[in-house]
């Protein structure tokens, strides 16, 4: 009988310690808490590659623009022209490139935020923190991976919008000029 006893209390004891093992390992999932590397699910993410590629060809356009300028400035320093050329281009390059970044990522940004949002919502999570300001956690907890797959059906527009002159809409006509023209 007291072996009886025993081995129910060991079998008891037993399937107390693996519940507790099972309830830990799945802690940090069930947590609501969860972690993720923006910077990488930006620069890993397929619209995120697209981005930085686009960005590359237009650097690369620019160096096509630079290079014939710099080669002027050295056959001749003294030449201002070629310098305020130089410095020209090279302004507007960097307003270019600098322009094109913060639509893009700041597109990129945007979807990222709602499809976190979404992952959020979906996964009954609380809240969820950028890694880099966590000092340690379970890697159970890391959704960067799943992440850099939800933002793969993101489409973003790699050209910049057309841009339009903006014509100064024409001012109505006074009462004056309106008495002007029935006298004419």
């Amino acid at each position: 009988m007291r072996q009886k006893v025993m081995v129910l209390f060991a079998i008891a004891l037993l399937v107390l310690t693996v519940g507790c093992n099972e309830q830990t390992a799945t802690a940090p999932a069930s947590s609501g808490v969860a972690l993720v590397d923006a910077n990488k699910v930006l620069q890993e993410c397929v619209p995120g590659k697209a981005a930085i590629a686009h960005l590359e060809s237009i650097g690369n356009d620019v160096r096509k623009q630079i290079e014939p300028l710099q080669q002027a400035i050295k056959a001749d320093q003294t030449d201002q022209d070629a310098m305020k050329k130089f410095q020209e281009t090279l302004s507007n390059a960097q307003q270019l490139l600098n322009s094109e970044q913060d639509r893009l990522f700041g597109s990129l940004n945007s979807e990222f935020n709602q499809r976190l949002e979404d992952y959020r919502k979906a996964h009954n999570l609380k809240v969820v923190l950028l890694k880099s300001q966590v000092l340690a956690y379970d890697a159970a907890a890391d959704i960067t991976d799943a992440m850099i797959q939800e933002m793969a059906g993101v489409k973003i527009s790699l050209e910049a919008p057309a841009q339009t002159e903006e014509k100064a809409p024409e001012a109505a006509p006074t009462a004056e000029g309106a008495e002007e023209k029935k006298a004419e």
